[in-house]
Parts: C-alpha cells; structure tokens; sequence
C-alpha cells in the first residue's frame, strides 16, 4: 500500500531535536523525503541516521534560519536536486520568559527575527514552486500561548501570534493554487528540557490539570503536522488546531484552581516518598 506521502519532498526547520524531529520522522513514515535543517549539525545527522535506520529516505541542510539568504539558497538547491518541495514546516523558534518592563529592543528583535521574519521568508522561497505545481502544503508552527497569553512573555507570544496572521492571509492569497496554509499549536510539552527549566513538580501539575491526564508529547504534535501535509487535508486551509487534550478550554491548567491542583498533588508525592 503506498503512503499518503510519497514522492513528496518536506523541508522541516529546526528539525534537529524536540519537536521538529518528530515532525520529521513522522512525515517520513508517511513516504516524505525530508530534508532536515537545523543549525546545530550534530542533532541534524542523528535526526537523518534515525529516519535512514527505520527505512525512510532525509538529508540535512545544515543552516540557520535567520541567515534568509542562506535559507533561500538551500531551498533553491533542495528543489534543484530534488525538483521541488511539497511540504514547508516552520516549525525553528525559541522562547522568550522575560517581564515586559525588562524586554529590551534587542530582544524584542531576536524573537521576532527568529519566530515571525524566518518562516515569513521561507514561505516565500517555496511558493514560486508550489505555484508552478499547483500544489503545497505551508505548516507554521505556533505557540499555545499565542491564544490565551501568557505573563511575562509578552514579545513570544505575539511572535507566534504572528503565525496565524501569516496562515491566513497566505491561505486566502494561494487557495487558487492549490496550496493549502495552515497553523499547529502545541501546548506545553514533556520534554527533558522543559522538566529541567521547570521543575518535575510543576510537570506533574500540568500533567494532572490536564483534562486528559498528561501533557503532550512531541508526537502528538507530529501527527497533527502530518495530517496537515497529507491528502486528507487537501481542502483545510486558514485554520489553527492544536493538539493540547483540552489545556487550552480548560482554566484550572494555570488559573484559579492552581491550589486545589497542587493539594491534590501533595498526597501523590508523599505516597511517592
């Protein structure tokens, strides 16, 4: 049986760990040729060695994502070797975590250069392309807190906000070509780095506040970016979808009932002990 994405080619920034590595495993799974880029070669070539050992065909593309002329060289090269790109996964970004009066213009820009004006440009480079073929999936990578806010990160989440702005006029601009725009959002994500930045008290909280009872995992994001890419999806477009278990219509995750949580969280710990 063939895969819903063969003979496809996806070009997944920040694709060396975390949550693009995923990403890019799972749409090779589904047939994609997907060239991995990421700026830290390392976690790059261990993400192609993973999708070449399971089977699936990956090269990398060893760059950074904010180098715009550089990323445009590389997606030049990839749909002249490969002879196109069918799928575009802006999926690079970083975090913020500062109060609003300590943000200073420097770090104000950095985010936006690297969450807002990389995937803005990127989507540029591939959409001659996806024109010519008449066909293309665009899949921007957002943020939870783009929705609801969030304190102290004021510049992140109106960088990832900035995402669905660009899904939708890009959707509505291209529709007639057949390319297909659309946003993922994750939420808050088990990952070893967040458990260290946060703390495995407050992993368990949010696993717990959950109303499915765990936080999300890089792969329940990845399927949502692989249905997005796929066939199934041929007439979604403009639309913003997240995979969080019901985090984000759910207020007890971070807001008033954050004690009642944590009381019926201390006698989980203390059997624990």
């Amino acid at each position: 049986m063939a895969n819903p994405l063969d003979d496809q080619v996806a070009l997944v920034t920040g694709a060396g760990g975390g949550l693009g590595r995923a990403q890019a495993l799972r749409l090779a799974q589904d047939g994609a040729h997907v060239v991995v880029h990421d700026r830290d070669a390392d976690t790059a070539k261990a993400c192609v060695a993973a999708i070449l050992d399971a089977g699936g065909q990956a090269e990398n593309a060893i760059g950074d994502v904010t180098d715009f002329a550089g990323l445009r060289a590389t997606i030049q090269d990839v749909e002249r070797r490969l002879g196109h790109i069918d799928i575009l996964v802006n999926n690079a970004g970083v975090g913020g975590g500062q109060p609003f009066e300590e943000i200073t213009e420097a770090m104000f820009d950095e985010i936006f250069r690297i969450n807002a004006k990389a995937p803005f440009f990127a989507a540029q480079a591939v959409i001659p392309g996806m024109k010519r073929r008449g066909h293309g999936r665009i899949i921007n990578i957002s943020s939870l807190v783009a929705l609801r806010g969030k304190a102290n990160n004021p510049h992140y989440a109106v960088s990832k906000a900035a995402l669905i702005g660009f899904t939708r006029c890009w959707a509505l601009e291209y529709a007639p070509h057949k390319i297909c725009v659309n946003t993922v959002v994750p939420s808050f994500i088990a990952t070893p780095m967040a458990t260290s930045a946060f703390g495995a008290d407050y992993i368990a909280e949010r696993g717990a506040a959950n109303p499915m009872g765990r936080l999300a995992t890089p792969e329940d994001v990845a399927k949502l970016v692989a249905f997005k890419a796929g066939p199934d999806a041929d007439f979604i477009a403009g639309q913003t979808l997240s995979a969080n278990g019901g985090e984000y219509i759910n207020a007890m995750c971070l807001g008033a009932h954050r004690q009642q949580v944590l009381r019926q969280l201390r006698p989980i710990a203390r059997t624990r002990r």
